[in-house]
């Protein structure tokens, strides 16, 4: 192979690894813009969370299922059952997905952004937190939200 062919290999790959870094970027929560994005999403999850609360303070425990949040969840918000997990449709897809801890201690309200990534709600005995988890192994971390 020519050096002026090698020159022009290396330049194509090292393109295509800048090009991939950028993309697999997405929302990395480290930019101001990331986060009101985020905090964007996490205020459609608001109302939701407020439902959780309120059936744990009234009843003692968190819902068992979508019935045990008839009447309560607001205008559009639509709770439906997949197994052991309550998904909540909001009007904006993917919907969030509840899941509550063993114990019913606590629970975990998360959305899924693109493949892997996803911002999570984590609450344990009425302290929550929200989390970003970039889906690239590395596990979830805090994220400082307004939702």
């Amino acid at each position: 192979m020519s050096l002026r062919r090698s020159i022009l290999y290396g330049f194509f790959f090292i393109v295509l690894a800048i090009g991939a870094a950028v993309a697999y970027r997405g929302v990395s929560a480290q930019t101001e813009a990331d986060r009101a994005r985020l905090s964007g999403m996490a205020g459609e999850a608001a109302p939701i969370i407020a439902v959780l609360d309120r059936v744990r303070k009234e009843r003692g425990a968190l819902p068992h299922g979508a019935e045990d949040l008839a009447g309560l969840l607001p205008e559009g918000v639509l709770a439906e059952e997949i197994g052991y997990i309550l998904r909540f449709d909001t009007g904006t897809a993917p919907g969030w997905l509840f899941v509550a801890a063993p114990g019913g201690h606590g629970y975990e309200l998360s959305r899924r952004l693109g493949e892997e990534a996803r911002l999570l709600y984590q609450d344990e005995d009425g302290k929550g937190r929200w989390l970003w988890d970039p889906g690239d192994g590395t596990g979830p971390a805090p994220v400082d939200l307004d939702p």
